[in-house]
Parts: C-alpha cells; structure tokens; sequence
C-alpha cells in the first residue's frame, strides 16, 4: 500500500463517502481475462485509498455508493444512459503492432462513448527511450485524429505478475502486494480516486 494512499485515506472516504459515483470505469485489453485482472487489481487498489469499488460481474459487489468497474464495453449501459461519459482505460504493448491495436480499441469505445478521461497501461519489457516513442506516437494519433488526451499513463514492465494473475483469475496484489506491479496498479488506482499519485515510471521486471 502505498504511504501517499494511507496518509490520505481518511480525507478520500470523506470525499468519496459524500456522493455517489455516476462515472463508471472501463479496463479493456486485448486478452479478456487480462482485463479482468486489470478490474480486479484497480478495485483493490482503490481499497488502499479507502474507495469502495463494485466490479460488474462479481457476486456481492454492488454497492450504491462505489465507482463501479467494467472489463467489457458491452457491458456499460447504452450512451443515453450514461450522459457523464466514462473514464477509460486500455492495456496494450509497446511497440507498433500494439500501439495500432490500442489506437484501434480507444476509437472503437470512443465512437460509442464519450470518455472523460483515457488511460493507457503499456506491457512490455522495453527501454526508457522506446516506450516514450510509443507514448508520444499514440498520443499524437489520438489527439490528432480522435481529439482525444492522453490523462493517464501506465507501464507494467514485462507484465509477469499480471500475466500471472490472468491464469488465476485474481488480482495482481493478490500475489505480490509489494511488487512493482502492485504498486503501479495502486498508482493507477490513485488517478481514479482523485489524481493523487506522481507520474509513471515504468515497473522494472
């Protein structure tokens, strides 16, 4: 758990305790089961800063007052229902073939949806100076060709914990609550609760 998310706990379940969400939260990936790993692992680390998280699809989540997460777009309600738009966030890898693919789902969601804040989680075990090309060439071809900004992003390293937790269908602190990859998940899980954690820093694995 990270030390930001425990000094600021109390004054985030005040904030969040006062009304409820209305903006849902959608982790899609290319692998299905990778993106309920990412569903799984931003509940848990919203529950490091005291916000309580209903994940679509878990038995005994719901609750009225969480920030309700989904690991398929098709899930969401139809656009008319949800006026206040969605906060989005895609998994990828880094690298051509997998920035045209994350392209690829974010235009897919946002023809449909109107997203209020985009996030993009880079898999893959690269070098500093190649996952800031494949930022920089996403976020150009986003907003050049959408209109849409990049608000977070996200880097897994190689991804082992993550790729691990989708074989057991369980998050990634659920394996390694101290690793690297739990940590950038509870990062992730920061922006979602009110843009309290520092920039990305890729995960070294």
């Amino acid at each position: 758990m990270p030390e930001r998310g425990i000094d600021q706990a109390s004054g985030l379940r005040q904030l969040f305790g006062a009304a409820p969400w209305r903006r849902p939260v959608c982790f899609v990936a290319p692998d299905p089961a990778l993106a309920r790993v990412g569903v799984l692992s931003l509940a848990d680390g919203l529950e490091a800063y005291g916000v309580s998280a209903e994940v679509d699809g878990r038995p005994g989540s719901a609750q009225p007052r969480a920030l309700r997460l989904f690991d398929d777009p098709r899930r969401l309600a139809g656009p008319a229902h949800l006026a206040g738009g969605i906060d989005l966030l895609v998994q990828g890898v880094a690298g051509p073939a997998g920035i045209t693919e994350l392209y690829r789902h974010v235009k897919q969601i946002a023809g449909t949806y109107r997203v209020e804040r985009l996030g993009i989680v880079l898999l893959g075990p690269v070098d500093a100076g190649t996952g800031e090309r494949c930022r920089a060439n996403l976020a150009g071809a986003l907003d050049r060709f959408l209109g849409a900004r990049v608000d977070i992003w996200g880097s897994l390293g190689a991804g082992r914990a993550f790729r691990r937790a989708a074989t057991m269908g369980t998050s990634v602190q659920s394996l390694d609550r101290e690793g690297d990859e739990s940590r950038e998940f509870d990062r992730l899980a920061g922006h979602l609760a009110g843009g309290l954690a520092p920039q990305a820093g890729p995960a070294t694995h």
